[in-house]
């Protein structure tokens, strides 16, 4: 709680808009920012049985994917394709108006779902009845088809190569080879997307193979030089042509960009702590350990990729609510051994 209060308060002190012509902050943005962080950091304390406080992960999920795909749909209605770029902001349509929103941004609420999903392979938190699965099936197609239609390339990357290495070794570590070899075989998908991709070209953007020739690493490369030549000072965005951009497109080098090192430094520090903490949580209880850090992991790599912080504020609050959690079980455990932890 604390390094999250010191986080947002010094966020907000050191703000300095980055090319405001371009880009701004929504009205009331630090306020609510400030509303939701406080929300998820306590919701989790607030809840004394332990099947309800990790039901607010798949609430979250929930949320994201319905949101998302009620957006992705509704932009297939009303806009001509591609829609890559052109998604219809819901909000502004609600007013009568059709404005464009930010393609990333949705993508990683849809991808919030499938993240969920592959780590309750670790520890389901719910009976897995046929209509579960029926339902887990019907929103999994959903948003493959959704994520198709938007060209949204780190959908593919997280969902058949990041989400299934990860899962695996935590099923192998908790000696489930033989879910672990379903999930590990699930990353053949991915060369085979490529393949298919180079033929049948069902996306108009090639699926990179090699993360060095991606501009967004690129972007990154430049702001670190920037970062170790002068850590007090405004970075710009970059190397050119990439300058014409207002973002990073990176958590830390945005949040460096806009408020300055000491921010940086407490972003750094916080989400340094909360996998510090998961991991010990993991000694306690490996099967919630793992579980909520195969959904940590992917945020923090949707964070370090694609959120601007003017923006996309939700995976920076599902990794707060992660944290929560974490801090909830460790608070209510009973340390008599290294694997129980209480129901209640």
């Amino acid at each position: 709680m604390f390094l999250s209060t010191l986080f947002l308060i010094s966020y907000w002190a050191s703000y300095v808009p980055y090319k405001p012509s371009i880009f701004s902050f929504e009205a009331n943005y630090f306020e609510m920012l400030f509303v939701l962080s406080a929300c998820v950091l306590i919701m989790p304390f607030c809840l004394k049985d332990t099947q309800k406080a990790l039901d607010l992960i798949w609430y979250l999920g929930l949320g994201a994917f319905l949101w998302a795909a009620v957006t992705i749909f509704t932009t297939v209605l009303l806009a001509p394709s591609p829609y890559y770029g052109k998604i219809i902001d819901l909000r502004a349509l609600a007013r009568g108006l059709i404005q464009f929103g930010n393609t990333p941004g949705i993508a990683n609420l849809l991808t919030f779902f499938p993240i969920i999903f592959y780590a309750s392979l670790i520890y389901p938190t719910r009976e897995r009845s046929k209509g579960y699965w029926v339902g887990i099936a019907l929103v999994m197609i959903t948003t493959l088809v959704a994520a198709v239609l938007i060209e949204q390339r780190s959908f593919f990357v997280i969902n058949f190569f990041v989400l299934p290495i990860l899962v695996g070794i935590f099923l192998f570590a908790m000696n489930q080879r033989k879910l672990g070899s379903w999930v590990l075989s699930l990353l053949a998908i991915y060369p085979l997307l490529i393949l298919v991709n180079d033929y049948a070209s069902f996306l108009d953007r090639e699926i990179k193979t090699d993360i060095f020739l991606d501009a967004r690493f690129e972007m990154v490369v430049f702001w670190l030089y920037q970062l170790l030549a002068n850590p007090f000072g405004s970075p710009l965005v970059g190397p050119p042509p990439l300058d014409m951009y207002p973002h990073f497109h990176n958590f830390f080098a945005d949040i460096h960009r806009i408020s300055g090192f000491w921010p940086l430094l407490s972003a750094i520090l916080l989400v340094l702590y909360i996998f510090i903490r998961l991991i010990y949580l993991s000694y306690w209880n490996r099967q919630l350990g793992f579980y909520l850090l195969a959904i940590a992991v992917p945020i923090f790599l949707i964070m370090i990729s694609s959120v601007v912080p003017e923006g996309e504020r939700q995976p920076f609050l599902a990794l707060l609510l992660i944290g929560a959690l974490c801090e909830r079980y460790l608070a209510t455990s009973v340390r008599t051994s290294p694997t129980t932890l209480p129901d209640g």
